[in-house]
């Protein structure tokens, strides 16, 4: 006798999520190669190397590059800030001057590294 009570309202419910289900707009629009296209964004007034836009996973979670211990705020450095040094074959590690014109050298007391 219970169950009859509650059968006509589970109906009614079932109905009304379908109903608002099936109502869903689609906002994205597929592209002939069965993709999906991505809206486009307002470039008005921007210049070559102005910008950049990249999508990634999650948030940095620091731009500072001494605190960095994220990868999305790793890859993100990369574009903000230029090295001095780079670590350019990924066998032996040798690194090379990037922006520096020459390997750092050591000071006669020991203490200090001097980059030109």
């Amino acid at each position: 006798m219970v169950m009859r009570r509650f059968t006509p309202s589970f109906a009614l419910l079932f109905v009304l999520v379908l109903l608002t289900s099936c109502g869903r707009e689609n906002r994205q629009t597929q592209n002939t190669s069965g993709g999906y296209d991505i809206p486009p964004f307002d470039t008005a007034g921007a210049v070559t190397g102005d910008w950049i836009i990249q999508r990634e996973l999650a948030d940095p979670q620091s731009l500072n590059p001494i605190t960095l211990q994220d990868a999305t705020g790793r890859e993100f450095s990369y574009y903000i800030f230029e090295r001095l040094m780079w670590a350019a074959d990924r066998t032996t590690y040798d690194i090379v001057p990037w922006l520096a014109d020459s390997l750092p050298r050591e000071s006669d007391d020991h203490l200090t590294y001097i980059s030109s």
